[in-house]
């Protein structure tokens, strides 16, 4: 461990124990969360820390171990903060643990503190922006001329823009005041920087801006850590990226320290690049690069604290690199045990794969994975180097015109071509006659999911289908729809109606009681926060009214408040499903689906397009 002194003082809160449990090393943010020193930890198994006021207690296992890790409860009396401890056994008979916050319960209900902002202010502001999105919705799948076609979209984008802004100043208002709660989840941290990139793909694309995910080799396919807070984090710095690179791209490089367990996400941008004095502001609440009524990019200037904030809360780092002129890469470490061993990377060995195209930067990334894949890899530039063999291309559009015009013209032919196209959705596919038309990859992508396609595997776990369809699968059933908010009742009433379904609408909880206990439904879908009685009152009654014909009716509950507290309080009544305003037509039907089927919820509708203050 002697060669590793000068990183453990550098890196995250971890712990080293050699294998007869006793501890031999311990990074510096380590000893400072714990308020101990070298001397008092070194030599000593965990358990005889509790001299030193470190109350140590095993915790129950929440998960299925897939390595041999361990969980422990922790709260030192010098320091007055709890964590959990993560053991992890490593190569060479040594074990390594991670210090993580340790999750916070729900004890003082959804309260405001002073000076925060309330939950019922939250609601007020989140629910008329459902009914405009809403109604954009709608609209867009109604006959309208071009003209206002082009007004609906006007009007969906601003209103998405007050969203971003209103999620932003409600999400720092409740980190500033204590109201985050972090909550230890296992989870694919791969496709969720996937579905973010997605999120932002369509500005990209209007922008010319290349969008790729780059997945190291040994990258996990699941970790333990916030998943809310990852999101959160990295949705901040590739839409600042997207935003700030006017062309060029934008590289999203996803890799593992396996030492520390902590996974590292960089973000790269092609963009203006950041100046050194503005490098050390602009993580500071509501500070930007650049400043004055003339600045080029708009926005609150708070993405980038809550990134902060959320990596910091998490025992991580975050640091930008940049130089004006030359772009700008971001990165975050975070300290994670992983839920699973390294994903197993399909293999390229003794194929030749051409990589046409994309923009330098991108190209070269490209190149390296499938030569670490075991690939023989070149270029347009090489390709007569190349032998007349089987040939795997992978190119973007104005890379694959290049080698099937080359491939007309030419006098010595690879014998057999795959072609594979990376474009953006709605992008035409060019003609590759005499070739086969090629297979189609949609930006944004990742590396894992090109090396997938080459070798033939099914992939599609990496990419998880975005639904746009607005029908109900089983339509006739009856849906109950409660809502305090006429606008919002009316929205979701004609949206489930479009779809097929029956619905019925109650305009608080006594007229919701007077239809639930009259007559069977198939789906409740209620609103939490309404004046004359609240939704978990309602739940209760209905779960608790003997003679109650639906009381087990899947309940689908919503709300602006999406805090852990309430959540606790809505899957304790007996809650099926939980959704935070404001939610889209597809993902609501998506829902009532999979409520009538008796499924859990897929991932890819959580609502995390628009996770917004957990307060």
């Amino acid at each position: 461990m002697r060669k590793h002194a000068g990183w453990l003082e550098e890196t995250l809160p971890i712990l080293i124990e050699d294998d007869e449990g006793r501890l031999i090393a311990a990074s510096r943010s380590a000893r400072s969360l714990l308020g101990l020193e070298h001397r008092e930890l070194r030599g000593r198994a965990v358990r005889e820390l509790e001299e030193f006021g470190v109350h140590v207690r095993r915790a129950p296992q929440r998960f299925e171990p897939t390595d041999d890790w361990q969980r422990w409860l922790i709260r030192s009396e010098r320091t007055g903060q709890a964590f959990e401890l993560w053991w992890r056994a490593h190569e060479g008979g040594y074990r390594v643990a991670v210090l993580l916050p340790e999750r916070t319960l729900a004890k003082h209900g959804t309260a405001a503190t002073e000076g925060s902002v309330p939950p019922h202010l939250s609601h007020e502001l989140r629910t008329p922006l459902q009914g405009i999105l809403g109604l954009c919705e709608l609209l867009e799948s109604a006959e309208l001329s071009e003209e206002a076609r082009e007004y609906v979209d006007l009007i969906d984008a601003s209103a998405r823009t007050l969203l971003g802004i209103v999620n932003e100043v409600l999400f720092f208002n409740a980190l500033r005041h204590g109201k985050y709660e972090y909550n230890l989840d296992r989870f694919d941290p791969h496709r969720v920087v996937l579905d973010v990139c997605r999120s932002v793909c369509t500005n990209a694309f209007l922008k010319d801006v290349d969008l790729l995910v780059d997945v190291e080799p040994g990258f996990p396919a699941a970790i333990v850590t916030d998943r809310g807070a990852f999101w959160h984090v990295v949705f901040n710095l590739v839409g600042n990226a997207v935003k700030f690179t006017d062309q060029g791209y934008v590289l999203v490089r996803l890799s593992y320290d396996r030492l520390a367990d902590a996974v590292e996400v960089a973000v790269r941008d092609t963009g203006p690049g950041i100046r050194q004095e503005e490098r050390e502001r602009i993580f500071r609440p509501f500070e930007q690069g650049s400043t004055g009524t003339g600045r080029k990019h708009l926005g609150s200037g708070l993405g980038l604290s809550i990134v902060k904030q959320l990596v910091e809360g998490l025992n991580g780092s975050v640091t930008v690199e940049s130089e004006p002129g030359r772009g700008a890469t971001f990165r975050f470490l975070l300290p994670s045990v992983q839920g699973s061993k390294p994903r197993r990377e399909p293999s390229l060995q003794g194929r030749t794969c051409l990589v046409a195209g994309f923009r330098a930067g991108l190209q070269t990334v490209l190149a390296e994975r499938l030569a670490a894949a075991g690939a023989r890899v070149g270029t347009l530039q090489s390709m007569a180097a190349l032998p007349a063999q089987a040939l795997d291309v992978v190119a973007d559009r104005e890379g694959l015109l290049g080698f099937v015009r080359w491939y007309r013209a030419a006098d010595v032919r690879p014998a057999a071509v795959r072609l594979f196209l990376l474009k953006y959705p709605g992008q035409a596919v060019p003609s590759t006659e005499p070739l086969e038309p090629p297979q189609v990859l949609n930006m944004p992508v990742s590396t894992l999911r090109v090396l997938h396609a080459l070798a033939g595997q099914d992939a599609s776990a990496e990419e998880p289908a975005s639904p746009e369809r607005l029908e109900a699968t089983r339509p006739g059933k009856t849906v109950l729809v409660v809502d305090d908010a006429a606008i919002t009742r009316r929205l979701v009433q004609r949206l489930l109606e479009k779809a097929g379904y029956r619905v019925l609408a109650a305009g608080g909880g006594p007229e919701a009681l007077q239809v639930v206990t009259s007559r069977p439904v198939d789906v409740i879908v209620l609103d939490l926060c309404m004046p004359d009685m609240d939704g978990l009152t309602v739940i209760d009654i209905i779960r608790n009214l003997p003679g109650c014909p639906n009381r087990k009716t899947p309940i689908i509950a919503v709300s602006a408040d999406g805090s852990a507290p309430l959540r606790e309080a809505a899957w304790s009544r007996g809650v099926s499903y939980f959704l935070e305003k404001p939610i889209r037509g597809t993902q609501l039907l998506q829902t009532i689906e999979a409520a009538l089927d008796g499924k859990p919820l897929p991932a890819e509708v959580d609502a995390t397009e628009y996770l917004g203050a957990l307060i």
